[in-house]
């Protein structure tokens, strides 16, 4: 993780609660919750972008099949839940990053659980 990605945390991501203490809410809206948040931090933008100049912008996926795709979405590999969302050597490290293209990404869904997740056109991974 870049230092100045690590530096803006504690002012950017302000801490979820555990997912124990919202007993009201299934897992499924409290992740979609936590990820609306996480996912407009300054922590996050400043991460996502300095993974994606760090890998030149191209999908990783596609690049190891001898395809340039521009990167559209910067993927987690350790999927991120309730409990480690708080956790920026999950969130924000970049061993657990892939840039990848809309295809590939929706393929990572997919071969997760491919009843649950949906990805639509502009990239946005959705549970079913």
């Amino acid at each position: 993780m870049p230092p100045d990605v690590l530096r803006s945390v504690p002012d950017a991501v302000q801490p979820f609660p555990a997912a124990k203490e919202i007993r009201h809410c299934s897992e499924d809206e409290i992740m979609k919750e936590f990820a609306r948040a996480f996912y407009s931090s300054k922590a996050w933008k400043s991460c996502r972008e300095a993974y994606k100049k760090k890998i030149g912008g191209l999908c990783e996926e596609c690049l190891k099949r001898g395809m340039y795709t521009p990167v559209e979405e910067i993927h987690h590999k350790i999927w991120l839940t309730p409990d480690n969302i708080n956790d920026p050597n999950i969130t924000l490290n970049f061993d657990n990053l892939k840039g990848l293209c809309r295809e590939c990404h929706r393929a990572e869904h997919e071969k997760r659980e491919p009843t649950r997740y949906t990805v639509d056109d502009r990239g946005r991974v959705t549970v079913r």
